[in-house]
């Protein structure tokens, strides 16, 4: 019995599909811009990231210096210097 030619798959060929591709499906088909978009919206919070960690150790820095400032008044010394 042959099959008809239509249904005949040769070595290395792909079938040709007759469907629709579904939204879904034409994401998955255009990976490059998918790909740029994901590494911008990682850079963007990268750079959210570096921004929190660089406020948060000038905070850390002031909160220090007011505190050795506050030691100094509390321990009676006159010659206390604020923090800048």
């Amino acid at each position: 019995m042959r099959t008809p030619a239509a249904a005949r798959v040769t070595l290395g060929s792909k079938p040709e599909s007759k469907v629709p591709m579904s939204p879904t499906f034409r994401s998955f088909a255009e990976p490059d811009e998918q790909a740029a978009n994901r590494q911008s919206t990682s850079l963007a919070a990268l750079a959210v990231t570096l921004a929190l960690v660089v406020a948060s150790l000038y905070l850390v820095q002031q909160l220090r210096a007011h505190a050795a400032f506050e030691d100094c008044v509390l321990s009676g010394r006159a010659g206390c210097v604020g923090p800048t």
